[in-house]
């Protein structure tokens, strides 16, 4: 009896340690269901923008991992036609920035935000087309030129 509580008190340990360090990871469902469940908060920061970049965010985090595996293309693709969805929805929002930008220039900053949504929308789709393929190295580059996208954009529409 002794032996078998030791036995179940080390086996739990190992599942709380093992737990622990994995990595965890955000499939396209998961992320489809935030989507449809995130609300505007009070906070300027945490505006529907926000949390849709959020999500965005976390999928591509996701899709870091799913990409190094050729097994889990199934996987990749359908976290990229989530974030594409998340993106359209993003594309309806106005930066939080916009209210800053003198009333004069405020539609030329709408119209670069529009633009580099529908850059981003673009590779995506050069993302997807890839992994349909089955081209891994084509996939990478996609991802990569996503990434190259990200610090430009925030650094003009996030402030």
């Amino acid at each position: 009896m002794k032996n078998r509580l030791i036995l179940t008190g080390a086996l739990a340990g190992l599942a709380l340690l093992a737990s622990a360090f994995a990595r965890p990871e955000t499939d396209a469902a998961e992320l489809t269901s935030r989507a449809s469940t995130v609300r505007v908060q009070d906070d300027d920061d945490d505006t529907q923008l926000a949390q849709y970049m959020k999500e965005i965010n976390r999928g591509l985090r996701s899709l870091r991992s799913s990409l190094q595996d050729a097994e889990r293309t199934a996987d990749s693709l359908q976290t990229v036609r989530a974030i594409a969805g998340l993106v359209v929805k993003a594309r309806g929002e106005t930066p939080h920035l916009a209210a800053s930008v003198p009333e004069a220039d405020r539609p030329e900053f709408l119209k670069a935000y529009a633009l580099q949504m529908i850059e981003f929308s673009r590779k995506l789709l050069d993302l997807e087309a890839a992994l349909i393929q089955g081209d891994a190295e084509a996939a990478q580059a996609a991802y990569t030129a996503i990434g190259e996208l990200k610090k430009p954009s925030h650094e003009r529409f996030k402030g």
